[in-house]
């Protein structure tokens, strides 16, 4: 095998596993992001300060009483996972990374909730109406913004460490959650909790 041959077999080698990547992250995205709504979202990922603090052993047990799962690293996949972490903290999202999607940057979060949340205040401060489910349902309307990290996926693209945040203008402060998920029965489940901030 000529040295350009070997290149060119060595680059589609990798378009296809990098192809295949993106399919399998799309394919967990579209899961977690299940609902029908405008998603807005950040361009800066989340999570990778948390994520660099919170893994830091080989061995994970969810405390929640419904909830026995574990997880145990070997020492190679420990490894992987702590530098895809080191690798990807200044990751920053495309725009249109879904069909109904928007990207805005982490500074503009609280002026861009604010401006897209004040029509529906001014709707209803100054009226009186009965409280069917529709305007009850409207009144709640509340636009949210997702920040969230690039799933890192390890045992075969089967399990996968993420994290997001949460921002809505109605709450004190951003929810913010990192776990490890399981494809199981062809769908992402969340499998053991590494961190919430309401713990």
């Amino acid at each position: 095998m000529t040295k350009i041959n070997f290149l060119l077999l060595l680059f589609c080698t990798m378009n296809i596993c990098f192809s295949q990547k993106n399919e399998i992250e799309n394919e967990f995205l579209k899961n977690f992001f299940s609902h029908k709504d405008t998603l807005i979202y950040t361009s800066e990922s989340f999570g990778w300060n948390i994520m660099k603090e919170k893994f830091n052993k080989k061995k994970y047990k969810n405390y929640n009483l419904n909830n026995t799962n574990t997880i145990e690293f070997t020492d190679k996949e420990y490894q992987y996972i702590k530098n895809e972490i080191s690798t990807l903290e200044n990751y920053l999202w495309n725009s249109n990374l879904f069909d109904n999607s928007e990207k805005i940057e982490l500074e503009e979060v609280e002026s861009y909730l604010k401006k897209r949340n004040e029509p529906y205040r001014l709707e209803f401060e100054n009226i009186s109406i009965n409280d069917t489910s529709a305007t009850v349902e409207m009144k709640n309307k509340n636009y949210i913004i997702y920040s969230f990290s690039k799933p890192i996926f390890f045992r075969k693209n089967k399990f996968c460490l993420f994290g997001y945040s949460v921002n809505s203008e109605k709450n004190f402060k951003p929810y913010k959650k990192i776990a490890f998920w399981r494809k199981k029965r062809g769908k992402w489940i969340e499998w053991l909790e590494l961190y919430n901030n309401l713990d």
